[in-house]
């Protein structure tokens, strides 16, 4: 999926069909993001004004939207953009029905809204971390926003395309995953403080600086069982979505990065798709049972020992009692056999 593309800085007709030529290439399985971009130095390098990209936004979006209806000629002049669709239509219609698009999220109202405007999905970026550590729940106000949207125009909020995004890093232990981002993650907070209007420690000790993510929510370092227990927040605080995605932050080498996302495909990601449940449930049932089965292995182990040997001292009696028959078989082999017959 594209994380996002920056709709002010494309021509909507252009970049739609970029997307639905991917769409086609994969099957279906494109998730196309789009957002207003969070970089005003790229809106300036090409001489656009980033107060006015949400509005853009809105407008490339709206042209999109019209585009993929399919019903006629399209023609469109936003206000805040240069481009202009004039009787326009797709050379391709999508490969999914519906174009899976997705609406970038953070703090501002404009993203949920268009998303529920349109009936779209969501990506939700710094998912679980709270306003204030904790005094607001992002997750529930981007729903409740997309909600009330959708509700004006008759459109429906599925939540099984809204994404949330978080960075996480695990080891084996939690000194362990602590220790390995010493490799990046102050030069990620120094970005992220540049960035983006959103609780960032001002700190340069590492290990205060990631006591003071985990307790606003806005990542895991540490070990698996800290990685479901921030994805189950999620949830908890969004209401539920359908997609739950690893920020890549840099903020460790990339041998260590490779080992975390081994760690996270064996260990986390089975809590939630419930492929591990099963066996758990056989371990501990069989806890449960007090050495039921090693008990009835053992019996049954014996019992076939058993019959294996009296099935061995059988066919030896036989062949002992086959060895002594054999004179006397012999002998009436040889001997003549005379009988009359008397009419």
């Amino acid at each position: 999926g594209s994380g996002v593309s920056t709709l002010a800085y494309h021509h909507p007709k252009i970049l739609l069909e970029s997307a639905i030529q991917l769409d086609h290439m994969t099957r279906g399985r494109f998730m196309f993001g789009v957002g207003a971009g969070a970089l005003a130095l790229d809106s300036l390098m090409m001489g656009l004004d980033p107060m006015k990209a949400r509005g853009a936004m809105a407008e490339s979006l709206e042209a999109m939207m019209l585009l993929l209806a399919d019903e006629g000629p399209v023609s469109y002049e936003p206000a805040q953009a240069d481009w202009k669709l004039v009787d326009a239509y797709l050379q391709l219609q999508p490969y999914s029905d519906p174009l899976d698009i997705r609406v970038a999220v953070f703090n501002s109202a404009s993203g949920p809204r268009l998303a529920g405007r349109w009936g779209l999905g969501m990506i939700s970026f710094g998912a679980a971390a709270a306003v204030g550590l904790g005094k607001e729940n992002r997750m529930a106000l981007a729903a409740e926003k997309a909600q009330y949207m959708a509700d004006q125009y008759g459109r429906t909020v599925d939540r099984s395309r809204w994404s949330a995004m978080s960075p996480i890093h695990i080891a084996p232990t939690e000194a362990q995953a602590r220790e390995e981002v010493r490799y990046g993650l102050q030069p990620y907070i120094d970005y992220i403080r540049q960035i983006l209007p959103m609780n960032v420690p001002v700190d340069s000790d590492v290990d205060n600086i990631i006591d003071t993510l985990h307790i606003a929510g806005h990542g895991v370092i540490g070990t698996p069982e800290m990685a479901i227990e921030h994805i189950e927040r999620v949830q908890k605080l969004s209401g539920g979505v359908g997609t739950f995605l690893l920020e890549h932050a840099d903020w460790t080498s990339h041998a260590h990065t490779c080992a975390s996302m081994e760690l996270f495909a064996n260990e986390v990601m089975p809590h939630f798709t419930g492929s591990a449940r099963a066996r758990e449930s056989a371990y501990a049932r069989e806890l449960e049972h007090d050495q039921l089965t090693r008990r009835t292995m053992a019996k049954a182990q014996a019992a076939a020992d058993l019959h294996h040997s009296m099935e061995v001292r059988e066919r030896r009696q036989q062949e002992v009692r086959a060895k002594q028959d054999e004179p006397t078989k012999a002998a009436k082999k040889g001997s003549l056999r005379i009988t009359t017959s008397v009419n």
